[in-house]
């Protein structure tokens, strides 16, 4: 054997069940984390979207009401003026 060369093999050492298991442990904090961060992200956007078509609605509304008083309002007034004389 004094002529055969020994290489040697750059094995790795294999990861222990107990460091696998820690490393599965962590992997599956990080999804958990994320998922709950994207969960709290995607509601957010949901209740600021809903929020905003409320205040919207709101203003439509408070905009109609204010321009059909604004219609009357106007009416009444040229009712009231069309019956002056301003001849004399």
């Amino acid at each position: 054997m004094a002529g055969i060369q020994m290489k040697k093999m750059n094995w790795v050492k294999p990861q222990s069940a107990y460091d696998s298991m820690q490393a599965w442990r962590a992997k599956r904090q990080a999804a958990v984390a994320e998922f709950e961060s994207l969960s709290t992200a995607t509601a957010s956007a949901f209740s600021a979207a809903w929020s905003n078509q409320i205040s919207g609605l709101g203003e439509l509304a408070a905009n109609a009401a204010l321009q059909r008083v604004s219609a009357e309002g106007k009416a009444k007034i040229d009712a009231a003026t069309s019956s002056i004389d301003v001849s004399a």
